[in-house]
């Protein structure tokens, strides 16, 4: 698993989960499609809405975590 806080782009701007989550429209949409797109490559993704504890990163995990070992739990 990895936990991202933050993503510097091509432009030296830096897009911080904790602020940007719930900051500026561009910032907001950026986050929401990287978090969306990571949900169809990793089993577990978890980002500011699924708990406190992911209030300032986003949290991708391979490991499948349910009986079966082929859900995906994405939050």
């Amino acid at each position: 698993a990895i936990d991202v806080a933050s993503f510097t782009l091509a432009d030296g701007r830096e897009v911080a989960v904790e602020g940007g989550w719930r900051g500026g429209a561009g910032e907001q949409a950026f986050l929401r499609d990287i978090h969306s797109g990571a949900c169809d490559t990793f089993y577990t993704v978890l980002g500011p809405d699924a708990d406190a504890q992911h209030r300032d990163h986003l949290h991708l995990d391979l490991a499948r975590h349910n009986g079966r070992g082929n859900s995906r739990y994405c939050r």
